[in-house]
């Protein structure tokens, strides 16, 4: 992955012609990557604090971290190509503390991780089918499951990133620039 960004990175130094317009551009990307460096840890630190100071909405507020993490990391997703680590991270700690202090489901996370694997080894057949943080995602959003929602989840998942390929081929209309996260 680091070779081929710094490829990518001397194709547009010899685009451009300057240091300075790439530079400039990876600033950009940088700054907005500080919102996912400061926001994910934050709302992460939230929970556990909300959690303890109201048990009793321990669920609701669990969901809110999930979905707003999970939406942040989604939208890095199409917009950079790339999910930011620290939103992972806090996903995963949220989804720890859940399980270990408030409802102690294992089997998610035995499910998560076969699942997990799987994808892992399709990424390692065709490296286009499906990107590791894609795999990343979907294992953090199993494991913060019930065990009976799982299937759901998958089918809808995957039930709405197909409607997003299928919106893009008709937008694009070019099967070969499209990549449906």
């Amino acid at each position: 992955m680091k070779m081929k960004a710094a490829s990518v990175f001397l194709e547009k130094i010899k685009r451009t012609g300057s240091r300075l317009a790439v530079q400039e551009e990876l600033s950009a990307k940088r700054s907005k990557s500080r919102w996912f460096i400061v926001g994910s840890p934050v709302i992460a630190m939230l929970y556990t604090i909300a959690v303890f100071i109201f048990p009793y909405s321990e669920n609701l507020l669990y969901i809110l971290a999930c979905i707003v993490l999970m939406a942040a990391a989604s939208w890095a997703d199409i917009k950079e190509k790339q999910i930011p680590v620290v939103v992972l991270g806090s996903i995963f700690i949220i989804n720890i503390f859940h399980s270990v202090f408030f409802i102690g489901n294992y089997s998610s996370w035995v499910v998560a991780a076969v699942f997990s694997a799987l994808l892992l080894g399709v990424h390692l057949i065709k490296k286009d089918a499906i990107g590791t943080g894609d795999i990343m995602l979907l294992g953090l959003g199993i494991s913060s499951l019930a065990a009976e929602n799982i299937l759901l989840f998958l089918f809808l998942s995957f039930i709405l990133s197909s409607i997003v390929g299928i919106v893009l081929l008709a937008v694009k209309k070019n099967l070969k620039a499209i990549a449906v996260p």
